[in-house]
């Protein structure tokens, strides 16, 4: 291990985010933790970053309704 990494679990993960974030990490030839070193700095320097969103709030909020055209 490298001086500036660090080993840590993260707990709640969205088990089908994961695999399909694993996969596109292994199809682009990056490791689990490099890929997610790289997303997270992405985020931490994107100017309109979007608000994370925890799925039970997704799945308990009030589904839209069309209006009529």
């Amino acid at each position: 291990m490298r001086m500036n990494e660090i080993t840590k679990t993260v707990r709640a993960l969205d088990a089908d985010a994961y695999r399909t974030f694993r996969a596109k990490a292994v199809e682009l030839g990056y490791t689990t933790g490099q890929a997610m070193s790289e997303a997270m700095r992405i985020w931490l320097n994107a100017k309109n970053r979007p608000k994370v969103v925890v799925r039970a709030e997704v799945e308990s909020a009030p589904a839209e309704t069309a209006s009529p055209a």
